[in-house]
């Protein structure tokens, strides 16, 4: 557990399933080179790069987060990010991610309330604003989503692999973008 909670403490390390139908996890560490997109401009051509470099045979993992749907969809409407979360985030590598077995136990990690990061008014205006377009059929369909703010975690990885062993969700994954 030592060697993984290491690998994970070095920026651009990722844990993700690997493709297949088995149940494999693997992580990523020591990237050849990172893209990064800050912008809604800047996100469609962090996809290019990542295409680029899987089509010359680097391996790659990262995640597109939700704020950047107008990038594909200019009808998408988000919150607009106002911290220095990227947009998207991608690491290219030399090297196919190493198997891992998530099933391992381990340490118990105590966590801190969270807070949302927007009101209880802001959340029923939201809810009300969604009935409303859905009755009208204007929308069949809302992903609507919303930030929690932790206090800083002293040890994230430890964290995620606590998380991750209790609630066993098929697609998560713990990616250190770095400083």
């Amino acid at each position: 557990m030592r060697k993984l909670l290491h690998t994970m403490r070095q920026a651009g390390s990722v844990i993700c399933r690997l493709p297949g139908d088995d149940a494999n996890w693997g992580i990523f560490s020591s990237p050849s080179s990172t893209i990064t997109a800050y912008t809604i401009a800047e996100v469609v051509k962090a996809v290019d790069c990542l295409t680029a470099g899987l089509a010359a045979g680097k391996y790659g993992a990262g995640f597109i987060a939700y704020e950047a749907a107008a990038a594909f969809e200019s009808a998408a409407v988000t919150r607009e990010i106002t911290d220095k979360f990227p947009l998207a985030w991608f690491a290219l590598y030399d090297r196919p991610p190493a198997a891992f077995s998530p099933h391992e136990p381990f340490e118990e990690y105590q966590l801190s309330p969270s807070r949302a990061e927007l009101s209880y008014q802001e959340y029923t205006t939201a809810m009300q604003r969604i009935k409303y377009e859905l009755l009208q059929g204007n929308i069949y369909q809302v992903n609507y989503t919303f930030r929690n703010r932790l206090p800083s975690l002293p040890e994230p990885e430890q964290f995620f692999l606590q998380l991750f062993t209790a609630h066993p969700a098929p697609y998560a994954a713990f990616v250190n973008t770095g400083p």
